[in-house]
């Protein structure tokens, strides 16, 4: 949402709307229940949220180790997990990184 003119319905404010809901019945003549959309009101709050970054950038990554015997590694700022072969990558303890040994990339 860029703006708050350009969306259609008010922020921050409750509202009632019509959501459909899936609901099973039961019709006692056959003895079969089945499936019926209807639509029921609902309290919906529309709130300006803005876009929240999901993952770090390379090389940003601050890795701790989640699984040493399987080499997994994980992210403590970002939800970026990676399993890593220790002849590949080596783990700086220093600066929490994960080093290519062949180039010297930070993972």
């Amino acid at each position: 949402m860029a703006d708050k003119q350009d969306f259609p319905f008010p922020l921050d404010t409750d509202i009632e709307e019509d959501i459909p809901v899936r609901k099973n019945k039961f019709d006692p003549a056959t003895g079969k229940v089945y499936s019926v959309v209807e639509l029921e009101k609902q309290k919906v709050r529309y709130i300006n949220a803005p876009p929240e970054k999901h993952r770090c950038k390379p090389g940003d990554h601050t890795f701790i180790v989640i699984n040493l015997k399987r080499s997994i590694f994980g992210c403590t700022k970002c939800q970026y997990s990676r399993m890593v072969y220790p002849t590949k990558y080596r783990y700086d303890e220093k600066t929490k990184k994960l080093i290519n040994k062949f180039t010297q990339e930070v993972l």
